[in-house]
Protein backbone atom coordinates (compact mmCIF):
# COMPACT_ATOMS: atom_id res chain seq x y z
CA UNK A 1 0.00 0.00 0.00
CA UNK A 2 2.97 2.19 0.69
CA UNK A 3 3.88 1.93 -2.67
CA UNK A 4 1.22 2.88 -4.40
CA UNK A 5 0.13 6.13 -2.18
CA UNK A 6 4.16 7.14 -3.12
CA UNK A 7 3.29 6.23 -6.62
CA UNK A 8 0.16 8.08 -7.07
CA UNK A 9 1.70 11.03 -4.91
CA UNK A 10 4.50 11.59 -7.16
CA UNK A 11 2.52 11.05 -10.17
CA UNK A 12 0.22 14.03 -8.87
CA UNK A 13 3.42 16.04 -8.15
CA UNK A 14 4.07 16.19 -12.01
CA UNK A 15 0.61 16.65 -13.00
CA UNK A 16 0.32 19.68 -11.13
CA UNK A 17 3.21 20.81 -12.87
CA UNK A 18 1.32 20.20 -16.17
CA UNK A 19 -2.45 20.54 -15.79
CA UNK A 20 -5.13 21.39 -13.74
CA UNK A 21 -8.25 19.39 -13.64
CA UNK A 22 -7.26 15.04 -12.91
CA UNK A 23 -7.87 11.90 -10.94
CA UNK A 24 -5.06 9.83 -10.34
CA UNK A 25 -5.40 5.59 -9.81
CA UNK A 26 -2.55 3.18 -9.51
CA UNK A 27 -3.70 -0.23 -9.60
CA UNK A 28 -1.05 -3.15 -8.65
CA UNK A 29 -1.96 -6.14 -11.33
CA UNK A 30 0.85 -9.05 -11.62
CA UNK A 31 3.56 -7.33 -10.26
CA UNK A 32 2.99 -3.92 -12.46
CA UNK A 33 1.63 -0.61 -11.70
CA UNK A 34 -1.14 0.95 -13.51
CA UNK A 35 -1.19 4.54 -13.51
CA UNK A 36 -4.81 5.59 -14.66
CA UNK A 37 -5.10 9.35 -15.30
CA UNK A 38 -8.38 10.70 -15.95
CA UNK A 39 -8.68 14.20 -17.61
CA UNK A 40 -11.53 15.91 -19.49
CA UNK A 41 -10.03 18.85 -21.27
CA UNK A 42 -6.24 18.49 -21.16
CA UNK A 43 -5.37 14.65 -22.55
CA UNK A 44 -3.69 16.30 -25.18
CA UNK A 45 -0.89 18.01 -23.24
CA UNK A 46 -0.42 14.57 -20.61
CA UNK A 47 -0.52 12.61 -24.41
CA UNK A 48 2.20 14.51 -26.26
CA UNK A 49 2.11 13.90 -29.92
CA UNK A 50 1.98 9.95 -30.95
CA UNK A 51 2.39 9.52 -27.33
CA UNK A 52 5.85 11.10 -26.99
CA UNK A 53 4.42 13.16 -23.67
CA UNK A 54 3.18 10.06 -21.69
CA UNK A 55 6.34 8.10 -22.53
CA UNK A 56 8.78 10.74 -21.05
CA UNK A 57 6.18 11.02 -18.02
CA UNK A 58 6.51 7.02 -17.98
CA UNK A 59 10.00 7.20 -17.82
CA UNK A 60 10.30 10.36 -15.37
CA UNK A 61 8.85 8.73 -12.88
CA UNK A 62 10.59 5.39 -13.49
CA UNK A 63 13.74 7.08 -12.42
CA UNK A 64 12.15 8.87 -9.57
CA UNK A 65 10.52 5.98 -7.69
CA UNK A 66 13.78 4.03 -8.91
CA UNK A 67 15.52 6.91 -6.02
CA UNK A 68 12.96 6.34 -3.77
CA UNK A 69 12.19 2.60 -3.46
CA UNK A 70 16.38 1.71 -4.42
CA UNK A 71 14.14 -0.98 -7.04
CA UNK A 72 13.43 -1.02 -10.47
CA UNK A 73 9.28 -0.74 -10.25
CA UNK A 74 7.45 -1.51 -13.66
CA UNK A 75 5.21 1.33 -14.03
CA UNK A 76 2.33 1.61 -16.90
CA UNK A 77 0.63 5.38 -17.74
CA UNK A 78 -2.42 5.36 -18.98
CA UNK A 79 -4.51 8.70 -19.94
CA UNK A 80 -8.42 8.48 -21.08
CA UNK A 81 -7.53 5.11 -22.03
CA UNK A 82 -5.25 6.12 -24.57
CA UNK A 83 -3.10 2.74 -24.86
CA UNK A 84 -6.32 0.90 -25.24
CA UNK A 85 -7.08 2.70 -28.14
CA UNK A 86 -3.62 3.29 -29.84
CA UNK A 87 -3.90 -0.73 -29.21
CA UNK A 88 -7.09 -0.70 -31.28
CA UNK A 89 -6.10 1.55 -34.50
CA UNK A 90 -2.45 -0.57 -34.63
CA UNK A 91 -4.65 -3.87 -34.72
CA UNK A 92 -6.68 -2.51 -37.53
CA UNK A 93 -3.97 -0.82 -39.66
CA UNK A 94 -2.02 -5.10 -39.10
CA UNK A 95 -5.41 -5.97 -40.86
CA UNK A 96 -5.57 -3.96 -43.64
CA UNK A 97 -1.84 -4.78 -44.26
CA UNK A 98 -2.40 -7.98 -44.15
CA UNK A 99 -5.32 -8.19 -46.59
CA UNK A 100 -3.71 -5.02 -48.69
CA UNK A 101 -0.73 -7.94 -48.73
CA UNK A 102 -2.82 -11.02 -49.35
CA UNK A 103 -4.38 -9.24 -52.69
CA UNK A 104 -1.38 -7.83 -54.10
CA UNK A 105 0.49 -11.33 -53.95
Amino acid sequence: MEKINTIKNETEALLSKMIDNYTVEVIEEAGVYHIIIKTDKEASTVIGRHGETIRSLQKILEVILYKRFKERLEILVNVNDFREKQKERLEILAREYAEKSRYNS
